[in-house]
C-alpha cells in the first residue's frame, strides 16, 4: 500500500479513504489469508508514527498503543538484528530521536485515541498492564478470552520468536551486560532515557 501524507488524505472523498483502507486490508492478505475489516490487527511498527494521522483517518475505530522502553535496550535489540540496518548506537541515535519527537508532538493530537505504556511495567506487572490495554482497547473478558482461544499465532517481524515466548524477564537490563558498546553514549539516548523516566 502507498501510504498518503493527512494534507493529501484530507483531500480524499469517502469512497477515495474506503478504498485506501481496502487496499492496505488486502496487502495484510499476504500473510493472512482471513484477514478483513472484522479481525482485530495489530500492526507492530514505530516507523509508521508519520503516517498516524493518515491511518487514523483510514480506520476511524484504530487506536494507538505507544510501548515504551528504555532507550540503551532498545538500541540493542535493534543492534542484534541487521534486517533492521541500524549498525551503530549513533544511528539508533539519530533514528530514535526523529521517530519519538515526532511521538511527542502526535501524542497530544491524538488524546483518548493513544495511551502509552512501559515495557518495563508490563514485564514487573502483567496482569494491571494487559487489563488496561484490553479497556483501552475496549474489549471485553469474554472477547479477549475468544481471542486467545481462537487466533493462531501468526508474526511478521524480526523479532519473531520473542514476541512468541511467555513474557519473561531475561532482557530487562540485558544492555547493562555491554558497557563498552555504551561507554560514550550519544547525548540523545541519554536525554530520552532521562525524560522517560529511567
Amino acid at each position: 500500500m502507498n501510504l498518503v501524507d493527512h494534507v493529501n488524505i484530507k483531500r480524499t472523498n469517502q469512497s477515495e479513504l474506503d478504498t485506501l483502507a481496502n487496499e492496505y486490508l488486502e496487502h495484510l492478505t499476504a500473510y493472512s489469508p482471513s484477514v478483513d475489516s472484522s479481525k482485530l490487527i495489530v500492526d507492530k511498527m514505530p516507523l509508521n508514527f508519520p503516517y498516524l494521522p493518515a491511518m487514523l483517518t483510514l480506520f476511524p475505530n484504530a487506536k494507538v498503543l505507544c510501548c515504551l522502553r528504555n532507550p540503551k535496550a532498545v538500541a540493542l535489540s535493534c543492534l542484534q538484528f541487521e534486517e533492521i540496518n541500524l549498525y551503530t548506537v549513533e544511528q539508533f541515535a539519530e533514528a530514535y530521536n526523529k521517530v519519538f519527537t515526532c511521538w511527542e508532538k502526535m501524542e497530544p493530537i491524538l488524546r483518548d485515541r493513544a495511551i502509552s505504556i512501559k515495557y518495563e511495567d508490563v514485564v514487573a506487572d502483567p496482569e494491571s498492564s494487559i487489563a488496561s490495554i484490553y479497556q483501552f482497547s475496549g474489549l471485553t473478558e469474554g472477547e479477549t478470552k475468544t481471542l486467545e482461544s481462537n487466533s493462531s499465532p501468526l508474526f511478521q517481524t524480526p523479532s519473531y520468536y520473542q514476541v512468541s515466548q511467555p513474557v519473561y524477564k531475561s532482557s530487562m537490563q540485558k544492555y547493562e551486560n555491554y558497557p563498552t558498546l555504551f561507554s560514550e553514549c550519544p547525548p540523545l539516548l541519554d536525554e530520552w532515557e532521562q525524560k522517560w523516566g529511567y
